[in-house]
């Protein structure tokens, strides 16, 4: 599993907002240049991360975005389906039975990934925004 350029795009922009005061307005200009995104990039992500409600979009001429929830109620995980949709770190755990299963019973590779992929999702979820930042 390897977490692409727009995951890590999306943890900075959210650690950004969480680093401010709450009720903190920023633009995607500011976002890009602060954190060194391509423009284009911030703006495609915080579409996303306003989808997933994770970002309030402020209208008119002091307008920008702006935290929606509290970074204590903020997960990687959060911002990874945000951006990735749910995690799968194999093709066959999706449905819970891979191709072999279907003709032999669940296979043990498949049971061993099925098991990875509820150890990464939870240690995804145990990290918070508000915990990385008490640590910095």
């Amino acid at each position: 599993m390897r977490l692409n350029l727009e995951n890590d795009y999306g943890f900075r922009i959210i650690y950004a907002f969480c680093t401010e005061d709450e009720g903190v307005i920023m633009t995607s200009a500011q976002l890009s240049q602060n954190l060194l995104i391509p423009e284009r990039f911030t703006y495609r992500i915080l579409r996303k991360l306003i989808q997933a409600g994770l970002i309030d979009s402020i209208r008119g001429p002091k307008g920008g975005y702006v935290l929606a929830k509290k970074p204590s109620q903020i997960t990687l995980y959060d911002v990874y389906k945000a951006i990735s949709g749910d995690l799968v770190i194999n093709a066959c755990v999706v449905d819970g039975v891979c191709e072999a299963g279907c003709r032999f019973g669940n296979c043990a590779v498949h049971n061993s990934l099925y098991n990875i992929q509820g150890v990464i999702e939870k240690e995804f979820k145990n990290v918070i925004f508000s915990d990385l930042i008490e640590k910095q």
